[in-house]
């Protein structure tokens, strides 16, 4: 199998492929791949609570996990079973989330592309 084209801001080690966006042929492309894929790959898996759940205790989940990410212990286990870590933080979720908001428009023409008639 050979890759021609990768979905990823960052290079990827052993990958000589161009990245989508450098070859998005005008800024409207650029805007509908920065929306649909660069901007939704971090949330593919992410953790919630409850809306009603405690702010002390939303601080200190995330204060644990911001701490497991970088866990020596945690890293070296995953490495060994194969898993990469690439954490984002709850911030970068919530700025992500606020940049989706201020782009109905393309939102809605993502849903036109990849939704079935």
């Amino acid at each position: 199998m050979r890759a021609v084209l990768r979905f990823s801001v960052a290079p990827i080690p052993g990958f000589d492929v161009p990245d989508a966006m450098s070859i998005a042929g005008d800024e409207r492309a650029r805007e509908l791949l920065e929306t649909g894929i660069y901007m939704m790959a971090p949330m593919i898996r992410f953790y919630v609570v409850p809306r009603a759940a405690p702010a002390a205790r939303v601080a200190l989940l995330r204060e644990a996990m911001e701490k497991t990410w970088i866990d020596p212990h945690f890293l070296e286990d995953a490495r060994a079973a194969g898993f990469s870590i690439d954490p984002v933080s709850a911030r970068e979720m919530q700025q992500t989330m606020a940049k989706l908001g201020e782009r109905p428009a393309i939102i809605r023409d993502l849903r036109t592309i990849l939704l079935p008639p």
